[in-house]
């Protein structure tokens, strides 16, 4: 350590081990030299501060606000922050909150090779999973869902059907129902998925097998009921609502019942 008389500063060409505190006043700089052990204390403030090649090893931060920090080439072995410790937050994901601050969440985690999801799951686009997916609570989807094998479920299939958000309601002719019901023929089939252009489930490993279906030709049944056919126009292919031909056919039982009283008086 030597002062310069000429530019009046306080030249230290290196630092070596200090037995006391050694308290800096002035600006330093630290050019290629490595940091270890280095402690900072609560509500440390770095203004503009700027690492390139270094390695911080064995570093404790505490309430430390860094201000336009730029971290150029650096190598960190071990970060240990003291908020994500608690035995609550092991496996969490590190997020960033609002304020901007990183902090554990604590309804996302990892467990063994596990995602655990405790609060609702959002999604936007498409979902495409290849193993289990398991949701301990409610999923919002915004958009379609795919599915290239079985669904199962324990409970109903629920439909909105609350009059409060139907409107130009008309009700169906029974007797053109059940004329238009027994035009229908029932088919038994295989599900070629190798032939279709839909992206989810074109190769997928449905198209190895060849268990045997029932079902309609959803062209035959766009001619009499367009209202039960989805015509997707981007993948090019029509499916059919199975579940709707439930009030098609309470109507058309209906009829079916008038004709029988009607032929006995």
């Amino acid at each position: 350590m030597r002062w310069d008389v000429q530019s009046k500063e306080l030249r230290v060409p290196a630092l070596g081990s200090f037995g006391s505190k050694l308290e800096v006043r002035s600006e330093v700089d630290f050019l290629s030299h490595t940091l270890r052990n280095v402690v900072l204390e609560p509500d440390t403030e770095l203004q503009g501060l700027t690492f390139k090649d270094g390695i911080i090893e064995n570093s404790i931060l505490r309430n430390v606000t860094a201000v336009d920090l730029n971290l150029g080439d650096v190598v960190v072995e071990t970060v240990s922050i003291n908020d994500f410790t608690a035995s609550n937050n092991v496996g969490a994901f590190v997020t960033v909150a609002e304020d901007g601050k990183l902090d554990a969440s604590s309804t996302m985690k990892s467990n063994e090779r596990q995602l655990l999801i405790d609060d609702d799951v959002i999604m936007s686009k498409s979902l495409q999973v290849e193993a289990d997916l398991q949701v301990s609570g409610e999923a919002y989807l915004e958009g379609s869902l795919a599915v290239a094998g079985s669904v199962l479920g324990g409970g109903p299939y629920v439909d909105i059907s609350d009059r409060r958000y139907k409107r130009n309601i008309q009700h169906l002719n029974s007797s053109g129902v059940l004329d238009d019901l027994l035009q229908l023929k029932g088919v038994s089939y295989e599900l070629d998925t190798e032939q279709m252009t839909y992206t989810y489930l074109s190769g997928s490993k449905a198209s190895a097998k060849t268990e045997r279906q029932v079902g309609f030709i959803a062209q035959d049944v766009e001619v009499l009921f367009p209202e039960l056919v989805y015509n997707d126009k981007d993948y090019d292919f029509l499916g059919l609502h199975y579940s709707r031909f439930v009030p098609l056919l309470v109507e058309g039982l209906k009829q079916l019942t008038q004709r029988c009283v009607s032929s006995k008086s």
